[in-house]
């Protein structure tokens, strides 16, 4: 006796204006799609279209009268996706419900680039703390991606602080740790001289959320917070006797460069982006495209938001850039 599964159409937010959602496959799967987060995720069998990719899509019944809501992909054996779900999906509720999730304490963040141009370019993702000004955001966790290859990061949620020596190179502006500690949110520092070096000591606590770094060394230091073992902001030159705080609220950013080297503060020189990355709920990877239309380079999320500029444009830049 055949057994007739039920179909579901799934849709993607186009990456353009006006946005709207676009038909891009349908799936086979139980009776029953996940209606509340937390709930086990749904496993549905890919049918026709497009591939599944690691997105937020919309999930409709195949005539698409019906819609069950938000759900994350994430892809597994091929032809399949396991679906968590996310929110509500009418138009009014569609922004509070992609917004992004809090990443979790040793879990795996993957963030991987496609890229289809015939340059090589690097991938760098950085890390601002909107609620800590003056910090100079370094290239935190970068990859090279070759013509027609593809390459990614990945990194955990785990926290460190860090005393940086800064040097500069060829124009460019390196932060590089002499020393690196584990840290955990909420944990005050002092930075003091002893044996020949300013090192850090743990000093008690602070307020939740926080890292709170005092420099007690008697001189200038530069001080910092990374994560999973590299150096992501620093506080420069901070004077004897003053501290740098840090307010734990990283946003993160994903930009294509040319020539840059881990540990470089990022300050504009990017030859494309910045993409502010965002991981829906449930979701622990994305993957970002570069490629070119015609006489446009687009760099973008699949399914999510795309930068488009002039090939002849990024050109100029690109020769701007190679003579300062």
């Amino acid at each position: 006796m055949e057994i007739n599964m039920p179909l579901y159409k799934l849709w993607l937010r186009s990456a353009v204006k006006p946005y709207d959602w676009e038909d891009r496959t349908t799936c086979t799967g139980g009776d029953d799609l996940p209606t509340k987060v937390g709930e086990q995720a749904a496993v549905l069998t890919f049918s026709k279209g497009e591939a599944l990719s690691n997105s937020t899509y919309r999930i409709t019944n195949n005539g698409g009268s019906k819609v069950f809501g938000l759900y994350s992909c994430v892809t597994g054996a091929q032809g399949t996706g396991s679906f968590n779900y996310v929110g509500p999906s009418d138009t009014a509720e569609v922004a509070e419900a992609s917004t992004a999730a809090t990443l979790v304490t040793n879990t795996s963040y993957f963030i991987d680039l496609q890229n289809s141009t015939p340059d090589t370019w690097t991938m760098s993702v950085y890390q601002t703390l909107p609620s800590s000004p003056g910090l100079k955001s370094l290239s935190w966790k970068q990859t090279t991606v070759p013509k027609n290859g593809e390459s990614g990061v990945q990194w955990n949620i785990n926290y460190l602080v860090g005393v940086a020596n800064y040097k500069q190179s060829g124009g460019k502006g390196v932060y590089k740790a002499s020393q690196k500690l584990g840290t955990s949110l909420g944990q005050k520092w002092a930075c003091r001289f002893e044996d020949g070096a300013q090192q850090l000591f743990e000093d008690g606590g602070t307020s939740a959320g926080q890292v709170l770094i005092q420099n007690q060394s008697g001189d200038f230091a530069n001080l910092g917070i990374g994560m999973d073992g590299d150096l992501a902001l620093v506080q420069s030159d901070v004077y004897s006797g003053n501290n740098a705080q840090f307010e734990v609220t990283p946003t993160y950013w994903v930009a294509l460069y040319k020539d840059v080297v881990q540990g470089e503060v990022i300050s504009g020189n990017q030859v494309h982006g910045p993409i502010k990355v965002v991981f829906p709920s449930g979701v622990t990877q994305l993957t970002f495209e570069a490629y070119i239309d015609g006489k446009q380079f687009v760099f973008k999320e699949q399914g999510g938001t795309a930068l488009v500029a002039p090939v002849e444009q990024v050109e100029r830049r690109l020769r701007m850039l190679s003579a300062a």
